[in-house]
Formats: C-alpha cells, structure tokens, sequence
C-alpha cells in the first residue's frame, strides 16, 4: 500500500483515519508538511469510532457509525442520562405528542 494522500482542502464535517498506532504517529508528523493546517489536523479523528473495546470489524463499523451519529446531531458522546428521544420542541410533553419517527412515545 503506498504512501496517504493529503487530506482534502475543502471544509468537511468528519474525517477519520483507521491505522495502527505508528501509522497513526507517521500521519500526524506527516500530515503539516503536505500543509495540511494544524485546525484540520486537530479536527481529524484517528482512530475514528468510541473507545468501546472494538476487536472485530462489525464492532469496529458499530462504533464509527456511533460516532458519526453524535457528530452530525451535535450531541456529545456520552452515558444517557436523559430522555431517550430529544424533544424537537421544548413544548412538546402531552399524552397526544409523537417522537420524531412520527410515532407514538412508550409510556
């Protein structure tokens, strides 16, 4: 396999880098000197996915997408501790409201 390729130039929402933990080390020492800018380098999470022990490739995509979920929503990865399905509108609490999917809440 050769060489990585310098990262993107535009803006992206997430970019996460797999590897072992030399290619890890040899991508940040190397990513600066394609000029890639210490923000984006800074954003760009390697290893991509939560910590939660991975050992299989299943495991290892569960986890990603995990993540990518919390990104996109602007949620922090975290124990939940609150209500299972955020409230679109603060409002929203009587017996008649819908979740997001469009379908009645578990009571």
């Amino acid at each position: 396999m050769g060489r990585s390729r310098p990262a993107p130039v535009r803006p992206l929402a997430y970019v996460g880098a797999l590897g072992s933990r030399r290619t890890q080390t040899r991508r940040i020492r190397d990513l600066p000197e394609a000029d890639v800018s210490p923000d984006a380098l800074a954003a760009l999470r390697t290893p991509p996915g939560l910590d939660r022990g991975a050992t299989t490739p299943q495991e290892t995509a569960v986890s990603l997408a995990a993540e990518l979920m919390a990104v996109r929503s602007g949620r922090s990865l975290s124990v939940l501790d609150g209500p299972v399905h955020a409230a679109r509108n603060a409002g929203l609490t009587a017996a008649g409201d819908r979740c997001g999917a469009g379908t009645d809440p578990v009571r």
